[in-house]
């Protein structure tokens, strides 16, 4: 292993002295290492070389093409990252006005700290990454232009495939550790000028409500290549991808070429905005985040593959249990798939029950398990490809194999382990203050690539619809004991409408509605005490005591919900597209009819 953050070599040694290592007689600027750097027997540097075109930042003096005159192995992996495009290396930066497009971030504003701490650990981490992509990027070297993606895109027309040792194989692990393949690709990389082949900016050219016309304009870029979510902290721009890569087969009418100020480019893929809600963060909202209804809207042709934008052809079953879905999906995540969140204490949530990754903020222990591992373990073990494709391939993977048990609260929740050179750890456990580690998944490359998942996945939506549907089967097969014996909660909560009241509740209080002595528990008991017999009438008294308790996040919701006629849909939400034949919302008693999911619970 390269580095570890336990060890480091991070003093400079005196420039000129017999053990800098600067190129001798014919090495035409080849650094190369002689021995490994230990301490206390821990390896940080194997032995290998690299091309660099670098420079003494403390010396104040041009780059001089092909000399390498820092000796520690560390420092030159931070300058071959940065200059490769990998700017998190650098950290957290509080000035914003350091990277604005107008004075772009470049080499000379680098300086490495010699620390294989965390930003460099995620650096190589992104950088494996994007080496298993099938593209990258190209910079001209030689031009005059000061900023970073017009540099990219003379070159960058035609991407440069990534083939032989440039390429990090499919297998390879993403560690975040210098390991010899890893070496072997920045040495190629920085042989061809290649560069990191997706590049997150901030532009102000979000005035269209057409996401397919907006940040083409180059002149409003307000900054470039940002990787950590705090990169930008202002509101005003929108963010959006320029993605060389060709991992991601894009819809046609989000690809194709754009022109601007002489410069061709990929149309830019709009990724979202920063915020300062709630802990501070990334998020994507519809309209202006999320890509057109047809391809994205919680939809029964989106979610089951059937029953386009109105229902037609869905079973009854089917039909009855997508409303309440949709329901849930509604509040969650605003009925868009690629409507995601990362600005709450948790790093990253999305889905109809918006499940959540990490905490990485408040009270609560960074690795707390949580309910997208647990999803994702069932997408896993349901639907591999994908899982593979969107999430494993980027080196991390639930803790646990599906099936998981359920827990006291009625959910599924698990950990994520990520990749190290020689098993899987938590993503917290490596350091003390795990919430800090945990905020690598909230940053923009990350959340790119989740964003991409949710819009481009069908398995995705599958194992959504899957996994909503096991939580209503749980929520509905809850048992309580009252006065009269034992009653499951689907024989007392029977209308469509109830059971979306109920899930609507779960997802924000599981332990509301599923533990002993809850309040759903309470409640129910008043009711039968009121209201003996199974009727409309009790169906009617359920609902109402549903409605009285408000519910989350404010006391709207589930009195909302008991205010519907109709789910929301086409011209309740002017981005919304859904059109539904039978659009009810029904109180009816015994109204709801389960699609059930074919799997079985662990308890």
């Amino acid at each position: 292993m390269f580095g570890s953050r336990t060890y480091s070599r991070n003093s400079f040694e005196r420039r000129g002295a017999l053990n800098d290592q600067d190129p001798g007689p014919g090495q035409a600027g080849i650094w190369e290492g002689n021995s490994a750097a230990t301490v206390e027997n821990e390896p940080i540097a194997g032995n290998f070389k690299i091309y660099l075109r670098a420079f003494d930042p403390s010396q104040k003096e041009g780059e001089i093409r092909n000399r390498i005159n820092l000796p520690q192995p560390i420092h030159m992996a931070q300058f071959v990252l940065f200059e490769l495009g990998y700017w998190l290396v650098g950290g957290e930066v509080n000035d914003n006005n350091s990277r604005m497009f107008g004075a772009t971030r470049t080499r000379n504003s680098f300086a490495p700290d010699g620390i294989f701490g965390r930003y460099t650990q995620w650096a190589v981490r992104e950088f494996q990454c994007h080496a298993k992509f099938p593209n990258a990027a190209k910079e001209d070297v030689a031009g005059t232009e000061q900023r970073y993606l017009p540099r990219l895109f003379r070159l960058s027309q035609n991407p440069p495939s990534l083939t032989g040792i440039a390429r990090y194989p499919d297998n390879g692990r993403i560690s975040g550790a210098l390991n010899e393949e890893t070496r072997n690709a920045l040495q190629a990389w920085a042989d061809g000028t290649l560069r990191c082949p997706v590049i997150v900016y901030a532009s102000t050219d979000n005035r269209n409500n057409d996401v397919l016309q907006n940040g083409i304009n180059l002149d409003r870029i307000v900054q470039e290549n940002l990787w950590l979510y705090n990169d930008h902290r202002t509101t005003a721009p929108r963010m959006y991808a320029i993605d060389y890569s060709g991992y991601y087969t894009i819809p046609e009418r989000y690809r194709g070429q754009v022109r601007y100020g002489g410069y061709t480019f990929p149309r830019p893929i709009v990724v979202g905005d920063y915020t300062n809600a709630s802990y501070a963060g990334i998020c994507s909202l519809p309209p202006n985040h999320t890509w057109s209804s047809a391809d994205v809207e919680v939809r029964p042709d989106t979610m089951l593959g059937t029953g386009g934008n109105n229902g037609v052809g869905l079973t009854d079953s089917q039909l009855s249990t997508f409303k309440v879905v949709r329901t849930a999906s509604h509040f969650e995540c605003y009925g868009y798939f690629d409507c995601l969140n990362a600005y709450d204490r948790v790093t990253l949530s999305f889905g109809p029950c918006h499940w959540t990754l990490q905490d990485c903020d408040g009270g609560n222990r960074a690795d707390n398990p949580r309910e997208m591992p647990a999803f994702l373990a069932y997408m896993r073990h349901t639907y591999p490809n994908d899982y593979q494709t969107y999430f494993g391939t980027f080196g991390f993977t639930p803790q646990r194999e599906w099936p998981i048990p359920l827990n006291g609260s009625g959910t599924y929740c698990d950990r994520l382990t990520f990749e190290t050179e020689n098993n899987n750890v938590l993503l917290c456990g490596f350091v003390t203050d795990g919430r800090e580690e945990n905020k690598y998944l909230k940053n923009w490359h990350s959340f790119y690539r989740f964003l991409m998942a949710t819009r481009l996945s069908t398995d995705l939506r599958r194992a959504m619809w899957d996994f909503t549907r096991i939580r209503i089967r749980d929520i509905l097969n809850r048992i309580f004991v009252f006065d009269t014996g034992q009653i499951r909660v689907g024989d007392l909560v029977t209308s469509e409408k109830g059971v979306a009241m109920l899930l609507r509740w779960h997802i924000y209080g599981p332990n509301h509605v599923y533990e002993k002595d809850n309040l759903l528990y309470r409640l129910l008991s008043r009711a039968i005490k009121k209201i003996s017999e199974a009727n409309q009438a009790r169906e009617n008294e359920i609902l109402q005591q549903l409605s009285n308790i408000g519910g989350p996040p404010t006391n709207g919701n589930l009195t909302e919900i008991n205010g519907w006629t109709n789910i929301p849909q086409q011209g309740l939400r002017n981005y919304y597209r859904l059109n539904l034949t039978n659009a009810t919302l029904s109180s009816r008693l015994r109204s709801f009819q389960f699609e059930a999911p074919q799997i079985n619970p662990i308890v």
